[in-house]
């Protein structure tokens, strides 16, 4: 707690306040019990106070109790005030109840033994992601929750009440676990203990039901929980607009989080407009709401501040991400892509012309009206490479090959923007004064492009693709050799500057801030600051990239390869049947004799090895219409071998990419080049 002095000085201020109440307990006939040490709940929550006695107290037994109190305190103290383990602090507390009861004890004791009495929420992240892995799922989702009970219900005992931050202790363990039927009942009884629930309050419940979303969960249990969270949401949603608790931007991204899970478009629009000032269906305009709140606040004086919970929260990247994937998921891609551009590019003169339906002259409409206009700063975002490789995915998912096909290429000129940014004046400068780069062409924005050219068998979208891996491959290269030189012209030039100090002070960054800090201050953030650049790790990510890339050059090939063999396969079979093609040359679709369809495709002549295995498929098969070659061919599942051979102008050959041989193919041709 805030202002709160150290463990081991607060516990010897009690040590003899409370001695003196131990001595006063065991002076009473009936504060005489047998020590035990092993403690059920119920005789944790309503300790037995000793077994009556006839005998009269004396001094030496009120010695033995002075000198069995100070020995239990001194235990707890220690475990208190070191680095204990949870399960000796917990012996401890328990040892001490069982022999003088919660009454000896000040509230502040038991409140830092909640705190001590179960490990760190990240420790119970990580056992409870290998407990799920291993199969091994705990019968109640925290471990210790039985624990908590057991202390909340000795404060009330003692005839104290439980402080906000003593349940936002609790509420930080079940976050750390996904319990998410626990933290609404917390949260409840928060309510009912008389304080007023927080930003962090709810937002510590929100963290609960977001991590309970991405742990695994059967199938057909998956509906009830979503259905359950979201009523869950929705009463907490009504809470904070009823008991105007202030918004802050960690909590609209957790929320966001939980809609994106349950796709509840309505529920989702009526949130952008609320928190971010954002009307989805007029993404350039200031949404009525937001209007009618500052004119409430101008009518009263008051104005809108921070702590109102009435100022639209920061719209953030994560947000934009968040965004561009619940549009995308909804299948509604106009609308992601029209959110997209608005959110990254905001058009801050839109409002200046105005466009009247209710207008009788027709030369009024469209035109540009004069006076003051209300100072309004568009929401918008700057995008990173989750949000392009999320944009991508759901584009490619719709089958929209020229949308896909844009944003890779914007996705392209900004990697080389970002490149040579980074690179431009920075060989002398350290890497504190480097900004940290946001975007990075990788796999992860190629591969949905190609899943879309391989499912439509887009023969044109896939050889764009392969045309433009090399040089993607040759710059990525340059820019590791570039970074790799300056790091070791660095080292020599300023050794204290080393790399390793560098990944040091990043490792203890990383291991000190932790994903349950979440920021819940309800002031104006200030700007943040920009992060610096890590050497070491940019070139890490860019040695990953690299290998990423060369492995989907390799199955670019093979593809564009496996495509071409089976278009040719089945133009082929159109051929041997009499069919007309599109012949791109002609520009029109002309029936074609089988020679000049093998001239046409490019087919090798066959070896002589193969003219009798040929001429068994021919008399096996010459009852069928189709050719000989394309018979063989689809009874082999096995991939064909590289065969090279020149290109023809209107040749819709491709140098393709196979393991094994192939069968034989049209009369006196084997197969494709």
């Amino acid at each position: 707690m805030p202002g709160r002095p150290p463990t081991q000085s607060l516990l010897k201020s009690v040590s003899s306040t409370a001695t003196k109440t131990a001595s006063k307990a065991a002076a009473r006939p009936q504060a005489v019990r047998h020590f035990t040490r092993s403690a059920t709940r119920s005789t944790l929550a309503n300790p037995v106070r000793f077994i009556a006695s006839t005998s009269t107290p004396s001094t030496d037994n009120k010695s033995a109790v002075d000198f069995a109190w100070k020995t239990q305190f001194s235990g707890l103290e220690d475990a208190l005030s070191g680095n204990a383990t949870p399960s000796r602090v917990w012996n401890s507390y328990v040892d001490l109840l069982d022999v003088f009861g919660y009454q000896t004890l000040p509230v502040e004791v038991h409140q830092q033994v909640l705190r001590k009495c179960s490990p760190s929420p990240q420790q119970l992240r990580i056992s409870a992601a290998r407990r799920i892995i291993a199969g091994n799922e705990p019968r109640v989702p925290h471990i210790h929750e039985s624990k908590f009970q057991t202390i909340i219900r000795n404060i009330r005992a003692s005839g104290h009440v439980p402080s906000l931050e003593d349940y936002h202790f609790i509420l930080t363990q079940f976050a750390a676990v996904g319990n998410y039927p626990g933290s609404i009942q917390v949260y409840e009884e928060v309510k009912s203990a008389g304080h007023t629930p927080t930003a962090k309050t709810v937002g510590l419940v929100l963290q609960a039901i977001v991590h309970r979303l991405t742990l695994p969960i059967m199938q057909h249990a998956r509906p009830r929980m979503i259905e359950q969270t979201r009523k869950i949401f929705n009463d907490l949603l009504s809470d904070m607009r009823e008991l105007k608790i202030p918004m802050v931007a960690a909590n609209m991204d957790l929320s966001f989080r939980v809609l994106k899970e349950s796709l509840d478009y309505e529920a989702f629009e009526s949130l952008m407009k609320w928190a971010y000032g954002i009307d989805l269906a007029y993404p350039d305009k200031v949404p009525l709401q937001l209007l009618e709140r500052k004119y409430k606040a101008s009518l009263s004086g008051t104005g809108l501040d921070s702590t109102s919970g009435q100022v639209p929260v920061p719209f953030s990247t994560s947000a934009l991400n968040t965004t561009i994937d619940f549009l995308g998921r909804m299948g509604n891609v106009s609308k992601m892509i029209q959110a997209f551009e608005v959110l990254t590019q905001p058009l801050p003169h839109a409002q200046e012309h105005f466009f009247s339906s209710f207008e009788d002259d027709e030369d009024d409409v469209g035109a540009i009206l004069q006076g003051p206009r209300p100072s309004f700063t568009p929401p918008h975002a700057e995008p990173n490479t989750t949000t392009y490789a999320t944009l991508i995915r759901h584009i490619s998912r719709a089958g929209n090959r020229m949308l896909a096909r844009h944003y890779l290429n914007e996705s392209m000129w900004l990697d080389r923007e970002t490149v040579m940014n980074l690179r431009h004046g920075t060989w002398q400068k350290a890497d504190a004064d480097i900004p940290r780069p946001k975007f990075a062409l990788n796999r992860n924005l190629l591969l949905p492009v190609l899943g879309l050219a391989n499912r439509d068998k887009n023969m044109g979208l896939l050889r764009w693709l392969s045309t433009k891996l090399p040089r993607i491959l040759r710059r990525k290269k340059a820019d590791l050799d570039y970074h790799i030189s300056r790091r070791n012209y660095r080292a020599r030039r300023f050794p204290s500057d080393t790399p390793s100090d560098v990944k040091s002070a990043a490792e203890e960054k990383r291991r000190l801030d932790s994903i349950f800090d979440l920021d819940f201050d309800t002031t104006i953030p200030l700007p943040k600051k920009t992060k610096p650049f890590n050497a070491e790790l940019h070139i890490q990510i860019l040695e990953k990239d690299l290998r990423d890339l060369e492995d989907f050059r390799k199955r670019v090939e093979f593809v564009l390869g496996r495509t071409s063999q089976r278009v040719k396969e089945r133009l082929g079979r159109r051929v041997w049947e009499n069919k007309d093609v599109w012949v791109s040359t002609a520009r029109r679709r002309t029936q074609l004799s089988r020679e000049q369809w093998r001239e046409i495709v490019n087919f090798k002549p066959m070896k002589k090895g193969l003219r009798k295995v040929a001429r068994y498929y021919s008399t096996a098969s010459s009852s069928q219409s189709q050719p000989l070659g394309v018979s063989v061919m689809m009874l082999s599942r096995a991939p064909r071998p590289l065969l090279a051979a020149r290109r023809r102008p209107f040749s819709t050959s491709f140098v393709g990419s196979h393991d094994s041989p192939s069968p034989p193919g049209f009369p006196e041709v084997l197969t494709s080049s």
